[in-house]
């Protein structure tokens, strides 16, 4: 009986000092460090007079912006490999100095960074940001689908970063998503037999309500187009008369193609309706900056230009010296 209960208690001691090994070692996989990673940082430099220099219309911008009538907004997203959004960020300035947004706390990798520059005139934007969340259908759509002024004028910018253990440094130049037309209009006074003068397209495509903001989007999959509306029922602008002359109207578009359609049409005072007095075809990519010219003055034989505008002031300089019609490189269709 003594043997056996001697080889109990030898069992039960020898079981009792198992135990605190084995949750020595049950314990010691849970305590593990685990694996962290790094996180790093970026800071984005805009140039924010970029855009509006590429246009044309940096003094009228900078004049806005002295009169406290605009403000420059720029806008990052920031997406991980997989194309999910992981932080949005911004800026907003008064003048067009050079603007800087930073990144912080991000694991170190690999991201794609999309950037648009516009600006803004009170609580609701120009543009409507949709479908953040994933880098496959970010994009901005107009808020008002018609003729826009100038300063809705937008641009974009994208690029990869690397963040490492070392900031990271990305600097942004905003490239134009669309094109500025001035409309401009000689003689056409309160004498004149027209009370508004619009530019169109002719074109029974499609009209451009926005644009997809993925880098990997490229050529016509860039653009989202209208369900409801074409290219010719969405005037592009159009100007008033008035007392001085000439009178313009510069406006920015998102139409743009390869020998689009344009119609100038001038509207009856009496009758109401409108009758066409230039129509012309021209290639305008984003970027473009375009002059839409008429003078009421000289009806009988209708000088007009459709063209850059930068070889508009050497046009009508010909023009005015010759006394003739004269199309250079921009022939009427």
């Amino acid at each position: 009986m003594k043997t056996k209960r001697l080889c109990q208690w030898a069992m039960a001691a020898a079981l009792v000092m198992c135990l605190p090994m084995c949750m020595t070692s049950c314990n010691s996989s849970d305590d593990e460090t685990p694996t962290i990673t790094t996180s790093g940082s970026a800071v984005i430099g805009i140039s924010t007079a970029t855009l509006f220099d590429k246009l044309g219309i940096t003094d009228l911008i900078t004049e806005r912006l002295a009169e406290g009538d605009l403000r420059v907004t720029d806008s990052v997203l920031v997406y991980n490999p997989q194309g999910a959004l992981v932080a949005r960020l911004g800026a907003e300035a008064t003048t067009l100095k050079n603007v800087t947004v930073s990144l912080s706390d991000l694991p170190q990798g690999t991201y794609t960074i999309v950037a648009w520059q516009t600006t803004s005139n009170g609580p609701e934007p120009f543009w409507q940001l949709m479908g953040a969340d994933q880098l496959a259908t970010v994009r901005l759509i107009q808020t008002y689908p018609s003729s826009m002024g100038y300063s809705r004028a937008i641009g974009m910018f994208t690029t990869t970063v690397t963040i490492g253990s070392e900031a990271a440094t990305v600097n942004a130049e905003m490239a134009p998503m669309g094109s500025i037309v001035d409309i401009c209009m000689d003689g056409f006074t309160d004498a004149c037999d027209y009370r508004y003068v619009s530019l169109a397209l002719g074109d029974e495509e499609p009209g451009v309500d926005g644009f997809y903001l993925d880098p990997a989007r490229s050529g016509g999959d860039r653009w989202v187009l209208s369900t409801d509306r074409k290219d010719a029922d969405r005037p592009i602008g159009g100007v008033l008369p008035s007392s001085s002359s000439p009178v313009e109207s510069k406006v920015f578009t998102l139409s743009h193609g390869e020998n689009k359609v344009f119609t100038l049409r001038a509207t009856d005072k009496t009758t109401r309706e409108s009758e066409i007095i230039i129509r012309a075809k021209f290639t305008m990519e984003p970027g473009t900056v375009a002059t839409f010219y008429f003078d009421f003055n000289k009806l009988n034989y209708q000088p007009s230009y459709c063209g850059l505008t930068k070889d508009f002031a050497a046009w009508k300089a010909e023009r005015d010296q010759t006394g003739l019609r004269t199309y250079g490189s921009h022939r009427m269709a």
